[in-house]
């Protein structure tokens, strides 16, 4: 097998981890305080942190606009920026096994390989390569908890750097 199949087939199996078939969907919001607003809004916080979402968006935005810049201190940055002072773990990959519903997310053992992949062999470069990396980072699920906030806060402030026009997208979860 050559370097890049191997890389596929570990894209294929991040893309995979989520047995649940559970389909994502978007929508486009004008404004990134709306954004922050649709995040939070399925969270039983709501609307705790709307304000650090938005302020998260908009650091996004103006310091990281690097569309090759997702790797996972910069994704632990994000999640401090949303969580700080609120969760012990804010800004830390989870040290511990979750689930959701049914479904187990990869073993914290092997976030750092699971997390170096996703950095290197998603790259964003339009509104569907954006789609897939939010479906492999949720498939990973790196942080104890905060991870739809933070997918959501990139994938805002990231849509709205590949096509303005369209405004920010948001997940609808």
């Amino acid at each position: 097998m050559t370097q890049s199949e191997i890389d596929q087939a570990h894209r294929r199996e991040i893309l995979n981890l989520d047995k649940t078939g559970f389909e994502y969907e978007f929508a486009f919001v004008a404004r990134h305080v709306d954004a922050a607003d649709i995040i939070n809004s399925f969270h039983e916080d709501y609307p705790h942190f709307v304000d650090r979402t938005h302020g998260a968006i908009s650091i996004a935005m103006d310091k990281y606009i690097d569309l090759q810049a997702l790797t996972p201190t910069y994704l632990e940055i994000i999640h401090e920026i949303i969580f700080e002072g609120n969760w012990s773990f804010a800004g830390n990959f989870r040290e511990l096994n979750v689930r959701v519903g049914f479904y187990q997310h990869p073993k914290f053992q092997y976030l750092e390989g699971y997390m170096k992949s996703l950095h290197e062999l998603f790259k964003v470069t339009d509104i569907e390569s954006l789609a897939l990396w939010y479906k492999a980072f949720e498939n990973i699920h790196p942080f104890q908890d905060g991870n739809g906030r933070v997918g959501g806060t990139i994938i805002a402030a990231y849509s709205h750097r590949l096509n303005p026009e369209l405004g920010f997208m948001v997940p609808l979860q």
